[in-house]
């Protein structure tokens, strides 16, 4: 079956990550889920299926965050939603 790989970011459709972890792995795929801390908030952890045995022996690097660019072609308008300009 196939090997999925279930990215999780922090929004309430996070509370759903346990069931259709779960809904894979009963259906015989490889499962393994990749959460944001803010994902965290929203579901138990405990509650996903352990991997499968193609991913435990397989080691992560620890996740990084990534910053919003504060130079470019990026401006802040003061309204919280930056706006492109051209150059």
């Amino acid at each position: 079956m196939a090997r999925i790989l279930l990215g999780v970011t922090g929004s309430v459709a996070a509370v759903r990550t346990p069931a259709l972890a779960r809904a894979f792995d009963e259906a015989g795929h490889n499962v393994r889920v990749l959460a944001t801390e803010p994902a965290l908030h929203f579901f138990n952890i405990a509650e996903l299926p352990p991997p499968g045995p193609d991913h435990e022996s397989e080691a992560l690097p620890p996740a990084r965050s990534v910053a919003t660019p504060t130079s470019g072609p990026h401006r802040d308008t003061g309204e919280g939603t930056p706006s492109c300009t051209s150059s």
